[in-house]
């Protein structure tokens, strides 16, 4: 079947809509597709609610980088890249395992969305930032 970018962004993204506000909302497409076959405008219609809702979109391609991906990525603040060989794939998509540190603006921002929550509701018990995983498959 054709690979959809855009079905698979609005899936993750409602996924992620149930994640704290206060935490890391990411995407990350790995992706080996030469084309993308999308029902609407993803850049049009799916770019400004990840906006909105604060997502980032981060996309590794196997095989050719595709612009909507790369688009995605740097409007969203992500990152975008292309692996050579096995090491850089597992650089790259290892690059994703550690969230990105938080800047000012999301702290001022997200300083309502604690005041129901305690200093430990972000980390686990070793103390490290908590992650939320969705696997979504085209």
């Amino acid at each position: 079947g054709d690979f959809s970018l855009q079905n698979g962004i609005e899936v993750a993204g409602r996924s992620l809509g149930y994640a704290p506000r206060y935490g890391s909302r990411e995407i990350v497409v790995i992706t080996s597709a030469l084309s993308t076959c999308d029902p609407g405008d993803i850049l049009g219609e799916t770019l400004p609610r990840l906006l909105r809702a604060g997502i980032r979109v981060s996309t590794v391609a196997l095989q050719a980088e595709l612009h909507v991906c790369k688009t995605l990525a740097d409007r969203t603040g992500g990152l975008a890249g292309v692996c050579l060989d096995r090491r850089h794939l597992r650089d790259l998509v290892m690059g994703h395992a550690v969230p990105p540190p938080v800047n000012a603006r999301q702290l001022n921002e997200d300083e309502d969305a604690d005041a129901d929550h305690d200093d430990n509701s972000r980390n686990n018990a070793n103390g490290q930032p908590q992650m939320i995983c969705e696997f979504v498959t085209m």
